[in-house]
C-alpha cells in the first residue's frame, strides 16, 4: 500500500506544454534520421534552479479559487 506524504517545503516539477510538445517534436525528427536498430532514451525535465515549492502551489490555487470557484 502507498503513501502519499505531504512535504510542504518540497518541489513540484513542472514542465510547460510547449516544452514538451518541442521536446517531442525534436525527438521525432531526430529519431527519423537514426538507422532502425538505434535505441536512445530522451529525457525532459526542469532543473534544480528556481524550483516550485509545494506550499507555493498550494497558496496559488487557493488565491486562484477564491476569484475562479469552480461551477455546479
Amino acid at each position: 500500500m502507498s503513501r502519499c506524504v505531504f512535504v510542504p517545503d518540497g518541489s513540484v516539477d513542472f514542465i510547460h506544454a510547449d516544452h514538451v510538445v518541442n521536446a517531442i517534436l525534436a525527438t521525432t525528427a531526430h529519431i527519423a534520421t537514426l538507422p532502425p536498430s538505434t535505441f536512445k532514451i530522451y529525457h525532459n525535465a526542469s532543473q534544480a534552479i528556481n524550483r516550485f515549492l509545494v506550499y507555493k502551489f498550494w497558496d496559488a490555487a487557493v488565491e486562484y479559487l477564491k476569484y475562479n470557484p469552480f461551477e455546479k
